[in-house]
């Protein structure tokens, strides 16, 4: 070839990549359309809760004028409020001690606030410490965090699906491909209810290990200090939103260190070495923490945990499933995504094929694993349905961009792999037979379900609202409650199943000053939480074993001066019970409970000797007047290894109590204190 001819084919080839580089920048743009629309309605929602608490005055007074505030910032649904209340405790705390975990002496008369208890919470404190810097914030703004939090997970998801197949070398054709699919998740109930109730960590985890597995590649054909950073940052992201997916993903990326370090000198070792560390080590604190209080979680019951079930009747089953046309649109990404596995494998992509197909495989095998041993549910593997779908749209991509170009040896730019520099033809039985079954399962699915067309389209163009408003009864509630004494006692809060959508009782200490046994999450997941009233179970008992005298006793321990109920069982129980007087008639079945005030529980709350109780945050608690009786003091208090009590001559021990697996707080002192301060030391 002449050196004319080869300089005029570098220049056409020159010029045919830069449209294919532009073709690819303006498709991701377009891509990026309608995320960028859902933020900004996910953000506008968490922006107005955060001007209603800015707005809320705790000393209302119950008048239908002064219902504004409450009403103007409504309350977020399923987990989002735990995450914000979670995530502004673990802020100011890191900015007082440098620690992660807290002791909260709001709920259940003390608990350990930890990212093991609330794992989702974990971002959303990393960005109000870093924004703050390392200041202390309020609630308001923990909540404008949230909202931009949920507004860059909906925006990157698509960028970073599509990302993870560019960055692993599939053609820009793939890419986009692969984006419109993850838009295309988006748009199912599975996806958007995860989102609504605040499963951020399992949502932004997925994207950011295919991300990650794409940039090992990615760093594999082009060593550089951009690539190193991008594995730093994927790697910090990784284990601070979604370690239980980190985890999983360990031996596909050790099988990629295994299939290219060979190629790589010693250079290429220790810039991914420095990379992996760095990101693992910004997460240390929270890994400590995992470690340390790992024995907080509720003891499983091994007697209902195993239960088989096969993948795919657990799959159909799903409950996360919405309209039938999902269930189907769903199985048939997950199909494609299969077949994209082994058509790359069959045309020169091995190594491609080998990492999305064994990624995908590992989120299966940990989604029947959770459908088989109940406990592993525990972990949340039940909200694995997105991630799954996310995972099959990398491969699903690549197949079905490369379905119009079969057999042919030469393809446009915007088509060619990077990363097979002469791609061989799979065979032409084999992609053109799943190519004709994906087009006539698609087909059928469209003719059976003619809803499926109009409702994806539906879903592409609004999603629904993160933010409801409280209801009339829900403000009367919190104005009587804001209208009472709060150091008269603790709120007995009853959990019922209707707080997994609506939990608006979360930020009743924050708008009445109450204290509260209850209101913290449904379910109890660590042992500090079992001594609570959940759906009519008393500290894991029915409350029809209970004897009336039994729970007086029990109310006298946790200095409980207000029960609100809400399930039939509880209300029919409470109301058989002498001395106690209905102060506050909700109506249980709209989530207002009905209230009943019990007699005799004053200020003091100590058990054994006296104490009053001044003040109490995740800092510290403060007491005043404390008188001890028969040189020992017993606090209606949780006990937690750490706590420090001043002036130094109190020592701080254990008080053991059969209807609570955490002992209480006793005091040894051998005569009175005017004031006296306890706080937590994490050790």
């Amino acid at each position: 070839m002449e050196p004319a001819e080869r300089l005029e084919q570098d220049a056409i080839a020159q010029t045919q990549a830069g449209w294919a580089r532009l073709a690819h920048r303006m498709a991701m743009l377009l891509l990026l359309l309608c995320p960028a629309w859902w933020s900004a309605h996910a953000l506008d929602d968490f922006l107005t809760f955060a001007n209603g608490l800015k707005a809320t005055n705790p000393n209302i007074e119950a008048t239908d004028d002064n219902f504004r505030p409450w009403q103007l910032s409504g309350v977020l649904p399923g987990r989002h409020m735990l995450h914000i209340y979670h995530a502004w405790i673990g802020a100011n705390t890191f900015a007082a001690s440098g620690k992660t975990s807290a002791y909260d002496p709001q709920f259940h008369a003390g608990y350990l606030k930890t990212p093991l208890f609330d794992s989702a919470a974990r971002p959303l404190e990393t960005l109000l410490s870093v924004v703050n810097l390392g200041g202390f914030t309020s609630l308001a703004h923990s909540a404008e965090g949230q909202g931009v939090l949920v507004g860059l997970v909906v925006l990157l998801t698509p960028f970073l699906i599509s990302q993870s197949a560019r960055w692993a070398g599939m053609a820009r054709a793939a890419s986009i491909t692969a984006g419109i699919l993850a838009l295309g998740v988006m748009s199912l109930t599975a996806w958007r209810e995860s989102l609504r109730l605040g499963a951020i960590d399992r949502l932004a985890g997925a994207p950011l290990v295919l991300a990650h597995l794409g940039l090992l590649l990615h760093y594999h054909r082009h060593p550089s200090p951009l690539a190193l950073f991008g594995l730093t940052l994927t790697t910090t992201m990784c284990w601070l939103f979604d370690p239980l997916l980190t985890l999983v993903s360990l031996p596909v990326q050790l099988w990629i260190y295994l299939r290219t370090g060979m190629k790589h000198g010693g250079g290429w070792h220790t810039g991914l070495l420095l990379a992996c560390s760095i990101g693992l080590l910004l997460n240390i604190s929270y890994l400590i923490s995992w470690h340390k209080y790992w024995w907080i979680r509720v003891s499983p019951r091994w007697e209902n945990a195993f239960f088989p079930k096969g993948i795919v009747q657990s799959l159909l089953n799903d409950p996360n499933w919405g309209e039938p046309w999902e269930t189907m649109l769903g199985f048939w990404l997950l199909a494609l995504g299969l077949m994209g596995g082994l058509t790359a494998r069959t045309s020169g992509r091995r190594l491609q094929s080998a990492v999305f197909s064994l990624a995908l495989g590992g989120v299966l095998a940990l989604y029947a694993l959770g459908q088989a041993f109940l406990e592993l549910g525990r972990w949340e593997t039940g909200s694995l349905l997105p991630a799954i779908l996310l995972a099959s749209c990398v491969p699903a991509g690549g197949f079905l961009a490369g379905l119009p170009l079969r057999g042919r040896k030469k393809r446009p730019e915007f088509f060619i792999d990077e990363a097979v520099a002469y791609p061989r033809a799979p065979r032409s039985w084999w992609t053109r037979v799943s190519a004709l079954l994906a087009l006539i399962v698609l087909g059928g699915m469209a003719a059976w379900q003619p809803a499926l067309a109009p409702g994806l389209l539906a879903r592409l163009l609004a999603i629904p609202s993160m933010r409801t408003p409280l209801s009339t009864g829900e403000c009367s509630c919190i104005a009587f409650f804001a209208s009472i004494k709060p150091s008269k006692g603790r709120v007995l809060w009853e959990m019922v199943p209707s707080d997994d959508e609506r939990n608006w009782a979360l930020i009743l200490p924050e708008w009445t000053g109450h204290s509260m046994v209850g209101g913290l999450d449904r379910v109890p997941r660590i042992e500090h939480m079992q001594s609570g009233l959940f759906d009519g179970i008393l500290a894991g008992r029915p409350l029809r074993e209970w004897t009336p005298e039994s729970f007086l006793a029990y109310c006298r321990t946790y200095q409980i001066a207000w029960v609100a109920v809400r399930s039939e069982a509880a209300v029919a129980w409470i109301a058989g019970i002498n001395g106690l007087s209905m102060v506050f008639e909700g109506n249980p079945q709209k989530n207002v409970p009905k209230v009943y005030a019990l007699p005799g529980n004053g200020e003091n709350v100590a058990l054994v000797g006296t104490a009053r109780l001044v003040s109490a945050d995740s800092g510290q608690l403060i007491f005043a007047d404390v008188v001890p009786s028969r040189g020992q003091v017993v606090l209606s208090f949780h006990y937690q290894t750490g706590l420090v009590a001043s002036p130094a001559r109190v020592e701080v021990e254990r008080e053991l109590d059969y209807r609570d697996p955490i002992p209480l707080i006793r005091l040894r002192m051998d005569e009175p204190a005017t004031r006296l301060q306890l706080r937590w030391l994490p050790p």
